[in-house]
């Protein structure tokens, strides 16, 4: 069933995650079959899907160690290039505005890890380009959630909202989501206890701890395009300031706490108004056993990130594949 909302604000469209609103951001400047889209080499394969679903390619542009563009290649199909605040980081925009007037081609700025973060003059990430989308389910504990904004004013969009109202939401997410209350008076990640017998029961089954990715998972989005109407509510809701200083003085207690351990983070200081995902840091397996333990001993899981697409992960930089971070999601 959905439910349609008056768009009071004309710039913004909400969807249930950020590849869809990629996906309708290509679609608002008519890219099709034949156009390129240019995309860094450092970014997750399942964001390729919103561009194949198009029939159009990706060309991708390599990142230095610090994620920072080393060259943007040109192709005479170019209608956009892609740019990415890693982590909630702002990205710095020079060269690719340079680009983007010098080729006359449109800007659009992933900020999936960035909801509530603003760079070093207070403007939001995901608002600083032609256009720019925002995941709110990677930073706020809801189940769904994605929202574009469109700054290019000769972009034309649909004046209503449209939410799934009344969805079932997976029994998994209500359990978690009952843990999660629990947490604020008892103090223990029972949720996350909770997902550690979900991995182990995933391992028997599959011999994976984490789920693996479709082997579609570059060509189809493969999920609903509407944002859950109860998601939408709780992303009203939220403290802002409160969730940003929480993740600040996370940031904060990792870069001291992991100081004598073997790793390098990927942002050494935490900038003014800054809101991160996670603390990103370079190391290697054999030193994350032990930052995953301590990690999970206050709640919060360390991973890998990101699964590098298909035709870059057989031949890239070796610091491609040592990048992990811990996730501040509770």
């Amino acid at each position: 069933m959905l439910k349609k909302i008056t768009n009071e604000n004309e710039n913004t469209i909400y969807f249930s995650c950020a590849r869809h609103a990629f996906k309708k951001s290509l679609e608002l400047i008519n890219f099709k079959e034949s156009d390129t889209v240019l995309i860094p080499e450092f970014i997750c394969r399942d964001l390729l899907s919103s561009i194949n679903e198009l029939g159009g390619k990706a060309i991708f542009y390599p990142v230095s160690k610090n994620l920072k563009p080393e060259s943007l290649p040109l192709d005479k199909n170019l209608r956009a290039i892609l740019v990415v605040n890693y982590f909630g980081f702002a990205q710095n925009l020079d060269i690719f505005k340079d680009y983007s007037l010098k080729h006359n081609i449109v800007l659009i700025e992933d900020n999936a890890h960035g909801y509530l973060s603003a760079d070093k003059d207070r403007n939001l990430l995901g608002q600083r380009t032609d256009m720019g989308f925002v995941s709110f389910r990677k930073i706020l504990p809801v189940y769904d959630g994605a929202m574009l904004y469109v700054n290019k004013k000769n972009i034309n969009i649909n004046s209503t909202h449209i939410f799934l109202e009344k969805e079932t939401l997976p029994l998994r997410f209500q359990i978690k989501n009952l843990f999660r209350k629990f947490n604020r008076y008892i103090k223990i990640p029972l949720h996350r206890y909770i997902e550690i017998i979900s991995r182990y029961s995933r391992y028997l089954t599959t011999g994976y701890y984490l789920p693996q990715p479709t082997a579609d998972a570059e060509k189809r989005i493969g999920y609903k395009l509407y944002m859950s109407h109860n998601s939408y509510l709780k992303t009203q809701k939220v403290d802002k300031n409160k969730e940003i200083l929480r993740r600040r003085d996370l940031y904060n207690y990792f870069l001291l706490t992991l100081k004598d351990f073997n790793i390098d983070p990927l942002y050494p200081n935490l900038p003014d108004y800054t809101c991160p995902y996670g603390f990103p840091f370079y190391s290697n397996k054999k030193e994350i056993k032990s930052i995953s333990r301590l990690a999970l001993s206050i709640g919060f899981d360390c991973m890998p990130w990101p699964d590098l697409p298909s035709k870059i992960i057989e031949n890239c930089p070796n610091f491609y594949k040592n990048l992990y971070f811990i996730d501040f999601l509770e």
